[in-house]
């Protein structure tokens, strides 16, 4: 029986109790024990359906989800290492800013949050819950955008940091500095002045850029795109529903887009890290392990880039520079 069989089949169950067929409130009399069994039963079929699912969408999603695994145990791995130091306070993120203790912890909590995004959004994959997992993808580049920003610059982090004394202050300071749009911008003009000195990093950097135009068009402008996800259509033409997730072309290319938006974004975190905080430092390891990760991954993104769905191309902003 298929996933939308057996949720039809515990429906009409359900209609068939006396409880619901005499139109009373759902807890009528403050018992829930009528409805227990059901529900205890559509959180297995859930759980085991992305129970089925997972070893086919592992080799459905291939180098895209394999990426998205290595920034993972890297950014997983660098946390560890980042909040360890904060621990010992060891400063090794703005030694020389004034409460460096505070700035080191500002980068570890976005470090944090990056780890648990990405994540969040494998889980949403392997689940085959596409829609959910490109609104994660949105909000996730955003979070990395912060963490390469604050990284590279001070000013970034002050803003970053800032507490105002109202709402409404701390909003404006969001809009005026740290509103994902603005940020970005600031953050390509970081990515062209590092330069990349090849074709094909230029390509990528083309693909980091419309990525970040591809899913907040979807997240913010485009929502009936978003809903139309949930219903992927068929081989005869038609849609079904995809309760409780079905794995689908479009949330490969997402992650084929975020994988590879990932791997810009810690190239230019690690490049941060190199050169204004002096990583990696002498008998640290796990600095030079980090960086060596990055880079090792950044030539594996680009090597992936056709099997991720994103054709290699110069970026047509390098005739204008």
């Amino acid at each position: 029986m298929d996933a939308l069989s057996h949720l039809k089949s515990h429906w009409e169950e359900a209609l068939a109790e006396e409880w619901l067929l005499r139109g009373q409130p759902l807890l009528a009399g403050g018992d829930i024990s009528d409805i227990e069994g059901l529900v205890r039963g559509d959180m297995k079929l859930a759980d085991d359906l992305a129970a089925e699912q997972r070893e086919e969408a592992l080799q459905f999603y291939g180098p895209a989800l394999q990426l998205q695994e290595i920034a993972i145990s890297l950014l997983f791995r660098v946390s560890l290492y980042v909040h360890e130091a904060q621990r010992h306070r060891s400063g090794i993120i703005w030694p020389d800013h004034p409460d460096e203790e505070r700035a080191g912890f500002l980068v570890g909590c976005v470090l944090t949050q990056v780890t648990n995004s990405l994540l969040a959004v494998r889980t949403l994959s392997l689940m085959g819950l596409d829609a959910q997992a490109r609104t994660g993808a949105r909000a996730t580049i955003e979070l990395m955008d912060v963490l390469v920003g604050m990284t590279w610059s001070r000013a970034i982090l002050e803003d970053y940091g800032a507490v105002e004394d109202d709402d409404e202050q701390q909003l404006k300071n969001w809009y005026r500095n740290l509103r994902p749009s603005r940020l970005h911008g600031r953050l390509q003009q970081i990515l062209i002045e590092g330069g990349w000195p090849s074709d094909r990093g230029r390509g990528m950097r083309h693909w980091w850029t419309e990525t970040y135009r591809h899913l907040s068009f979807f997240s913010h402008a485009n929502a009936l795109s978003q809903a139309v996800m949930t219903h992927p259509t068929m081989g005869d033409g038609g849609s079904v529903p995809s309760l409780l997730g079905v794995p689908t072309p479009a949330a490969k290319l997402i992650l084929g887009r975020l994988a590879m938006y990932t791997s810009v974004s810690l190239q230019l975190f690690g490049r941060g890290l190199d050169e204004r905080h002096g990583w990696p430092r002498a008998g640290v390891p796990e600095e030079a392990l980090f960086l060596h990760g990055v880079q090792c991954l950044g030539r594996t993104t680009l090597d992936c880039m056709e099997d991720l769905g994103l054709t290699v191309q110069a970026d047509p902003s390098d005739d204008e520079e």
